[in-house]
């Protein structure tokens, strides 16, 4: 017998987990969507993974791209989050309203301001669930400002996020 659905999200939103938003760039369009997992998966090899919901752009975008970005949200870009959370938001110019520089090892974006950021290229995907797990070898990593934290998601609700 399997956990009710709903009853397994309100356990595990007791899990702290960092946030951060996965872009790539597909079609002459970048795409970014806000992410909650995201796993080192291991350091040598330098993985990476991500889940993405089966139905996202992104995890689309990536059957077809094998470069894509990670950018860590630093604990004020809770509005970065909503942002790039909301359904419907329109697929051209998501981030015309946040700051971003090109990526260093990939044609997506980094976000400006963000606490961490990673270049990763595609090495497997796995569908679990309603969700694709991509794993990626880690091409670049890179700390931001010494000062910034991360964003975190805890008890379904992100700080400084309404």
């Amino acid at each position: 017998m399997s956990v009710d659905p709903v009853e397994l999200r309100a356990v595990a939103s007791r899990m702290a987990s960092g946030v951060c938003v996965v872009t790539v760039a597909w079609r002459g369009t970048v795409h970014a969507a806000t992410v909650s997992t995201v796993l080192v998966l291991s350091q040598d090899p330098p993985l990476l993974g991500v889940a993405l919901h089966e139905d996202s752009r992104v995890a689309e975008a990536l059957e077809d791209e094998p470069t894509w970005s990670v950018s860590v949200l630093a604990d004020d870009q809770g509005s970065v989050a909503d942002w790039l959370a909301s359904p419907g938001r329109p697929v051209l110019g998501q981030l015309d309203r946040v700051p971003s520089t090109a990526a260093r090892s990939s044609s997506a974006r980094w976000l400006t301001g963000a606490a961490a950021w990673f270049d990763c290229r595609t090495v497997q995907r796995h569908v679990v669930g309603d969700h694709v797990l991509v794993v990626g070898d880690v091409l670049v990593a890179e700390e931001g400002a010494p000062t910034v934290g991360a964003l975190v998601h805890l008890r379904g609700r992100t700080p400084g996020v309404r």
